[in-house]
Order: structure tokens, then C-alpha cells, then sequence
């Protein structure tokens, strides 16, 4: 996934009267800061698209008596978009034992995605930590009753990491019946 970055301008503050009538620009970028070369261009400005990650960029500048000089960047790219949660509104889950049955948030997802369609989506029943099952039993209704809805939260991350991944959720009610009175 790409972002596109721009205003990445290198200038001059030297007196341009002394050798630099004609500045002669180019650039080199190393994504992921990884030691490899893996963007370059000519002229003073390096906009364009970005992978999320940390990048070098290191300009060259040759004035018109052959002196060149270069200057390095750091480029942090975020990616601080939450993914799209797409669920259903409604299901219903009958408990066919006295053990429950269990449910697995792909159960609840419609196609969730991601603003970077090449990165996966994670599904959690859980904001701080990835948990992909339930157990739903009898224990869940409320009140005796047969029937019952309970809403439950379907989390979509865009990383499995919990410190760095970006959350959103949407709320699935859970119509839980016990057709057999247990």
C-alpha cells in the first residue's frame, strides 16, 4: 500500500551567488531504511508515493564549481486509518447442548477491509487482544427466558499487533435461543 507524500522540496541556504547559478538536484530513496537504494530521481522534489514504514531520503545537490553536497531525511509514513467493519446486524444462535456451541468472529464479518487492500484484516471479539471464539450456552440468557439478545462486539484490526494495529468495531446483536429447555 502506498501513500502519497508530498512537499518533500530540498532548498538551498548557501548564497546562490557563488557557484550555484544552475544547481543540478537529484535523490535517492531507501524504504524501509533497509540500506538499499530502491526509488531515485532527478530535480528537487521527491513527492510521491510511499510505502507505510520508516524511509531514508538523501538529496545531492552539484553546483556549478562540482562541489557536491548531500542532506538525509527520515520519512515516517503512519498508516492511521482504522479498517472498515462490515457485519451482520442480527443472527440467531440456537444452543443445541448444554455445553454451548461456539461462534467464531468470521462468523459475524460481512467482508471487512482494510484502506490497504494487500494487508489482511484480523477479527477479535476483543479490543485489546485477538480472541476469534466464543462459547454462547444457556448461561447467556437472560432471565430464564428461552430467547435473548445479546450484543456482542466484532473488533477489526489491520495488524495482529495490539500496540500498533488500528481498531474499529461493529455491534452484532446475538439472538440466542435455547429451543430445547436446557
Amino acid at each position: 500500500c502506498r501513500v502519497q507524500v508530498n512537499g518533500l522540496i530540498g532548498s538551498l541556504v548557501d548564497d546562490p551567488a557563488v557557484c550555484s547559478d544552475d544547481p543540478q538536484w537529484w535523490y535517492e530513496i531507501d524504504y524501509n531504511s533497509d540500506g538499499s537504494i530502491n526509488a531515485s530521481g532527478t530535480g528537487n522534489d521527491a513527492s510521491g508515493g510511499f510505502p507505510y514504514g520508516i524511509h531514508t531520503l538523501r538529496w545531492f545537490v552539484r553546483d556549478d564549481c562540482d562541489n557536491v553536497t548531500t542532506c538525509t531525511k527520515e520519512i515516517t509514513v503512519l498508516d492511521n486509518l482504522p479498517p472498515t467493519p462490515y457485519c451482520h446486524g442480527q443472527i440467531v444462535i440456537p444452543v443445541n447442548s448444554i455445553s454451548g456451541v461456539e461462534i467464531w468472529a468470521s462468523d459475524l464479518d460481512l467482508g471487512s477491509w482494510d484502506n490497504c487492500p494487500d494487508h489482511p484484516v484480523y477479527l477479535s471479539f476483543e479490543e485489546n487482544t485477538i480472541i476469534t471464539n466464543l462459547t454462547l450456552s444457556c448461561e447467556d440468557l437472560q432471565d430464564s427466558m428461552t430467547s435473548s439478545v445479546l450484543p456482542v462486539d466484532l473488533w477489526v484490526w489491520d495488524s495482529s499487533n495490539s500496540n500498533t494495529a488500528n481498531k474499529s468495531y461493529c455491534t452484532v446483536n446475538i439472538i440466542i435461543q435455547d429451543n430445547q429447555n436446557f
